[in-house]
């Protein structure tokens, strides 16, 4: 099993034009946040051993999420590499797979996500 944190970065809303408006204007950012629900990395967990062995105690990878109101998830793209591109591709595979709380409005909304995975091979 892992432990990992989940750190929306910034917070914008895009059309489905997949336009992007990331700002650092708080203020102008949309008030809805993405919030996965029962976020799970197991095809992480499968490499645990390469990724501790490569990336030490805690990998990290920077990934733009785009949900719909629905909660379905829309586009996962990779913002920022982590040293291990097996890592990062297991976790885009994984976020794939993530089911989101529903937003308001009737438009997608983007985020920076961080996700840091902390191997534990117990």
């Amino acid at each position: 099993m892992f432990r990992a944190a989940l750190i929306p970065a910034l917070l914008a809303s895009c059309a489905t034009t997949g336009l992007d408006t990331t700002s650092t204007n708080l203020e102008a950012a949309s008030p809805a946040q993405i919030e996965p629900i029962d976020p799970e990395l197991p095809s992480v967990d499968h490499i645990a051993s390469l990724v501790r062995t490569e990336l030490g105690d805690d990998a990290t990878a920077k990934l733009r999420l785009c949900v719909q109101p629905s909660g379905k998830l829309a586009t996962v793209k990779l913002a920022k590499r982590s040293m291990l591109p097996e890592f990062d591709h297991a976790v885009i595979q994984d976020v794939t797979d993530w089911r989101f709380e529903p937003t308001a409005g009737p438009v997608e909304h983007c985020e920076l996500f961080t996700v840091i995975y902390h191997p534990y091979l117990g």
